[in-house]
């Protein structure tokens, strides 16, 4: 991992912390009651937001079980693949069941189009 992607998942671990502290005192950041359009509703461009609140990523494709993020927005230039075992809810983004930290630690990056496993 670069420099640069090891200083974001810092920052990353302790804004999660900080989140944490907010959800516990105030409240805020409690699961939402609006639609749920299941994994079947996921489409290119969708944001992905981590559990905590931070955006993991934008949905390049959907792959069979992975959600492919797009390259543009990663840091290392890679493909990222997600499994859609990690989505609590879809409507207007994608929201992920996993910490931005988890979901960085735990994604599958592929410089190409081969193939992965996840």
């Amino acid at each position: 991992m670069s420099v640069l992607a090891n200083a974001y998942l810092a920052v990353a671990v302790t804004a999660e912390s900080a989140f944490d502290f907010l959800k516990q005192t105030t409240g805020l950041g409690e699961p939402s009651t609006g639609p749920d359009f299941g994994v079947s509703g996921i489409r290119p461009g969708m944001d992905v937001i981590s559990a905590c609140g931070q955006r993991v990523g934008v949905v390049d494709r959907l792959d069979g079980t992975s959600i492919q993020l797009a390259r543009r927005e990663s840091l290392d230039g890679c493909h990222h693949f997600i499994p859609v075992g990690w989505v609590e809810r879809v409507d207007d983004q994608v929201h992920l069941t996993r910490s931005w930290a988890d979901v960085g630690q735990n994604w599958q990056p592929v410089s190409d189009t081969k193939e992965h496993a996840i």
